[in-house]
């Protein structure tokens, strides 16, 4: 596995994940079923991890998607970014999702995975980083504020699903400043 890290966090590791993980994924989709609450759903979707592989934005294939997972121990994932590469442009990488098993919040591993992922984008030669935040999720909206997010724009009645919401789409110009 050494071979495959990207980066470490605290002492966990961060590496690209395949459609092989996919039972790992479910597991940690169906440990943060407060992000599936926030966008209306009641459970998580029985193909939650499958459908993290599978969405994408009209114009990008799977060449653009990575999730990378955060792993702990003998392997287990205890987190992801779900990312693409050159969206909305060719400068920026946009975050569809970052996900932390609840057990690992609050003491800075998400900040830390996510300032991880920061730095190994910049050395891809990327310069900024965009991502979209649901207006009702202030606590997601203050943890990107406090990262150097700037929101951009709001993008009213989003739909996610059966629910129609308010999204901020949010940006960092990151790289050269570490």
């Amino acid at each position: 596995m050494d071979d495959l890290k990207l980066f470490c966090v605290q002492d966990a590791w961060a590496a690209m994940l395949t459609r092989e993980n996919i039972e790992e994924l479910q597991r940690l989709c169906v440990s943060c079923i407060d992000y599936y609450q926030l966008h209306g759903e009641i459970d998580v979707p029985m193909n939650a991890a499958e459908e993290l592989f599978d969405d994408l934005p009209q114009g990008k294939t799977n060449e653009d998607k990575m999730i990378i997972g955060l792993f702990k121990r003998e392997g287990e994932i205890i987190g992801i970014i779900e990312a693409l590469r050159g969206y909305p442009d060719k400068d920026c990488w946009f975050i569809g999702q970052m996900m932390l098993n609840p057990a690992y919040r609050e003491n800075g591993m998400g900040r830390n995975f996510y300032l991880g992922y920061e730095r190994w984008v910049c050395n891809q030669g990327i310069s900024k980083i965009r991502l979209g935040v649901l207006q009702e999720n202030k606590r997601a909206y203050r943890f990107w504020r406090e990262l150097g997010f700037e929101k951009i724009y709001t993008k009213e009645n989003y739909k996610i699903k059966e629910k129609e919401t308010t999204v901020y789409v949010m940006e960092k110009n990151s790289c050269g400043k570490f």
